[in-house]
């Protein structure tokens, strides 16, 4: 089951400018955790704090500094729209299509900047059958306080008939 986004023009924007509540919700409770430092470490990350996005959440290790992705957790829903678990795997190891691309460059800017980044909403075709309007957040976490070594993040789908 392949997914593809549909191409558009948009390009990543900063987190304060998120506009579904729930993902708002999850990057305030971010920047709670966060405080001053750039990203909390995984630890402190509590699925409580997430609640309202447990289903769309997940989680990627960072690898060799950024050079690839890890795939440590995710959620039901997200699972579900991604066509299964790719707990354990590598972000390089799946094809090149314009999602798995689109989320090696966004996972890349997060750690490069140490910053949150967000995309959306933008329009998702899967399997040509249905349509979704999808925001997405990345959030950086650090063990060291001094790089980036996990990422969580956030999706929101909305449906929409074609």
């Amino acid at each position: 089951m392949e997914n593809v986004a549909l191409p558009d023009d948009q390009e990543f924007k900063p987190a304060s400018t998120l506009v579904d509540p729930v993902l708002v919700a999850s990057f305030q409770a971010w920047q709670d955790i966060a405080g001053e430092r750039f990203a909390p470490s995984r630890k402190e990350i509590v699925p409580a704090r997430f609640r309202e996005a447990l289903r769309t959440i997940f989680l990627m290790e960072v690898v060799a500094g950024g050079a690839d992705f890890r795939f440590a957790l995710g959620g039901e829903t997200l699972v579900g729209f991604m066509g299964g678990r790719h707990k354990g795997e590598l972000l390089s190891s799946l094809p090149s299509t314009p999602m798995y691309d689109g989320m090696r460059l966004m996972f890349g800017r997060c750690v490069a900047l140490k910053a949150p980044v967000a995309r959306g909403p933008f329009r998702v075709v899967r399997d040509k059958f249905d349509s979704s309007q999808m925001e997405v957040l990345v959030l950086p976490l650090s063990e060291d306080g001094t790089s980036v070594t996990d990422l969580l993040g956030a999706v929101t789908l909305k449906s929409e008939s074609l």
